[in-house]
């Protein structure tokens, strides 16, 4: 397939290999994969076609592990994967999955790994990896040729990925590498385990390559999993010291940095075209500038500064909508005392502003936790002589920096950055609902989410009195609670 793509007999094609590859290296076969067709082709390229650059991406949910390590050391071959990670604790379980593995000597930075920390990616998770990592890095890199090890076990329907991508997604990703080298594209089949999800995947795939229309029914508004942000967020920070096209997310400079352009070289405009050309811009110029002046009368003359009221003063990110107004002496006596003051009154969008690109680049981040859970109609009354104090040790171990009560039984164990204590009495409890002694947060471990809902204030209200010797504000629109 590769001799016919390249000497342009085909455009693009597919390859219906059995068994799988991707994970044997140059010795040793692994994980029902006896040769690596993939990293094979590649070579075959590079030695016999005289390619400068390969690109390689993975797609199974499994990392490539034997790809890796016959690309490591190589800089004709880009490897890029995006794969199920899970800490490690996911097939093929090495620590080499991991973002942070990035190639060594001529192939440094020449290893993308997109590694997910969960289950259930879906078409959301996939595209932002592919157009905030996949896509930059290789139009940078500009392959020769594309070679996709093809695996569909993260397609909806596979009993072993845990994945939910749709057959669509994957041709709508091939359509995308479908810019990349004129279009030479090879897709070599890996992994699958459900034979109809195999099939419809690698159709919409074999469409894309042949132009057809993929239709693509999905929700654009949902926001991918904040994981995947974490993880693609990671990548980035690693890699933009390889790839400019990763640095995209730094603030605009302020002043003008660009050269003035240089003088055409082709196109050649007389003295006289000059002229005229000046007198066309003038005079376009002039009109849109007397329109523009017309427009901002207009828009002046209706302008309305009367602040809105804020029914609930939380919305418009400041609480002070009931004070008197202050004239405008008393603001400008207020300025004058100092900077200290001014800012102590700038509001929530005022904070977001200034620290936007903290934001951006990861160093800071927002969490929007849940306004309602179906777990939180399990809890029960907190006994009067259950106290969620600071310092207590977690159950199976003697941590007690970053420990979690259960609001359903109330042991203490650690969160999953420690030993991970609280996730395994989840898994043997099924209690899904925990309290953080930390920051006093409630994460649910069922809905995966934070959770934040006056049922919940007992409990917070309990570790504040710990932590703090006074009760937590209330912040709840209703007035009165009820558990039973």
């Amino acid at each position: 397939m590769v001799d016919a793509v390249l000497s342009g007999r085909v455009g693009a094609g597919t390859c219906a290999v059995r068994p799988p590859g991707h994970h044997a290296d140059c010795e040793v076969p692994s994980g029902f994969c006896l040769v690596n067709s993939a990293a094979a082709a590649a070579a075959h390229a590079l030695l016999q076609h005289g390619l400068p650059r390969v690109l390689l991406l993975d797609w199974d949910v499994h990392h490539g592990n034997g790809t890796q390590r016959i690309t490591y050391n190589d800089d004709k071959i880009l490897y890029m994967s995006i794969h199920r990670y899970d800490d490690g604790s996911f097939f093929p379980h090495s620590k080499e999955a991991n973002y942070t593995a990035v190639g060594e000597g001529r192939g440094e930075g020449y290893n993308v790994n997109i590694p997910w920390n969960k289950r259930g990616m879906g078409d959301t998770e996939y595209l932002a990896a592919f157009t905030q990592v996949v896509l930059p890095i290789a139009y940078e890199y500009n392959p020769e040729l594309v070679i996709v090890s093809a695996g569909f076990d993260a397609c909806v329907g596979d009993p072993l990925g845990g994945c939910n991508v749709s057959p669509e997604c994957y041709g709508r990703m091939t359509t995308f590498l479908r810019g990349l080298a004129g279009g030479r594209v090879i897709l070599c089949l890996e992994g699958g385990y459900n034979v109809t999800s195999i099939s419809y995947a690698m159709a919409m795939c074999t469409k894309a390559l042949l132009g057809d229309p993929i239709h693509h029914h999905y929700d654009p508004k949902q926001a991918p999993h904040w994981s995947a942000i974490e993880t693609i967020n990671n990548v980035i920070r690693t890699h933009k010291k390889y790839w400019k096209n990763l640095k995209f997310q730094l603030a605009l400079p302020i002043e003008n940095v660009l050269e003035e352009p240089l003088p055409s070289r082709g196109l050649v405009i007389s003295d006289e075209q000059n002229n005229t050309n000046e007198k066309i811009e003038t005079s376009l110029s002039s009109t849109i500038e007397s329109q523009s002046d017309r427009s901002l009368e207009i828009n002046m003359a209706n302008l309305n500064i009367d602040k809105p009221k804020c029914l609930d003063g939380i919305h418009c990110g400041t609480d002070d909508e009931d004070d008197k107004a202050e004239s405008s002496n008393e603001r400008k006596e207020k300025s004058s005392e100092g900077g200290s003051s001014a800012k102590a009154g700038n509001t929530l969008v005022d904070y977001l502003t200034e620290n936007m690109q903290a934001l951006v680049d990861g160093e800071m981040f927002a969490v929007v936790p849940l306004s309602w859970c179906p777990h939180l109609e399990s809890l029960y009354a907190i006994p009067n002589d259950v106290k969620f104090e600071q310092g207590t040790k977690c159950v199976d171990c003697e941590e007690t920096a970053e420990n979690w009560v259960c609001l359903h039984c109330y042991v203490t164990a650690c969160g999953r950055s420690i030993r991970g204590h609280m996730q395994a009495h989840y898994a043997a409890t099924q209690h899904p609902l925990v309290l953080s002694l930390l920051d006093l947060s409630v994460w649910c471990s069922a809905c995966d989410a934070y959770v934040d809902h006056s049922l919940l204030y007992d409990a917070r209200n309990n570790a504040h009195r710990c932590k703090f010797g006074e009760d937590m504000p209330w912040c709840y629109k209703n007035d009165t609670i009820h558990m039973q």
